[in-house]
């Protein structure tokens, strides 16, 4: 029984240190995360500025994609193109792992720069805004276009979530 007990105990002291693994990282200056991608061995945290980690989170780099400091609300990569969604400048896009970007704004209407998130149907990219409106970007094209038809002004102008499940879009 002592062993049974025994055992338990230096199972508990284990996992309890098993799970927290948490450290701060001093780089990170931000005090809020928006959003964050993880992609092989590169992670990319979005605060008010874009955090690069290329080995798993034991260095970063802070990187000022906007050119000036903006909160980084959405990050996600669709085939070789890592999308940034801004609260205030709009879309910028990456085709190099995050070392330049490039404004990626055309289409996009009146308060449509305030991203709340990007998803996928397909090969067809949708951003949801927050006071902007719902967008799509087909394959092959240059430039957002509204995706707003039939739904009420005051759903799909702020889109908080949007989720996409086999023939539907959900927001």
């Amino acid at each position: 029984m002592k062993d049974i007990i025994s055992l338990l105990y230096i199972t508990i002291l284990f996992s309890t240190q098993l799970f927290a693994q948490w450290n701060k990282v001093e780089e990170i200056t931000s005090p809020f995360v928006y959003s964050a991608l993880f992609d092989d061995d590169n992670i990319y945290v979005g605060g008010d500025s874009l955090y690069i980690s290329r080995d798993r989170g034991l260095t970063w780099q802070a990187s000022v994609p906007t050119g000036q400091a903006i909160e980084l609300t959405a990050i996600s990569k669709f085939g070789d193109i890592i999308y940034l969604g801004t609260y205030g400048s709009g879309v910028y896009i990456s085709s190099n792992n995050g070392d330049s970007w490039l404004p990626f704004n055309s289409g996009l209407g009146s308060y449509a720069e305030f991203a709340k998130k990007f998803v996928s149907s397909g090969d067809t990219i949708i951003y949801a805004t927050d006071g902007g409106g719902v967008y799509i970007l087909i394959p092959g094209s240059n430039s957002w276009q509204q995706y707003n038809e039939n739904l009420p002004s005051n759903i799909a102008w702020t889109t908080n979530d949007i989720v996409v499940t086999n023939t539907n879009i959900i927001l």
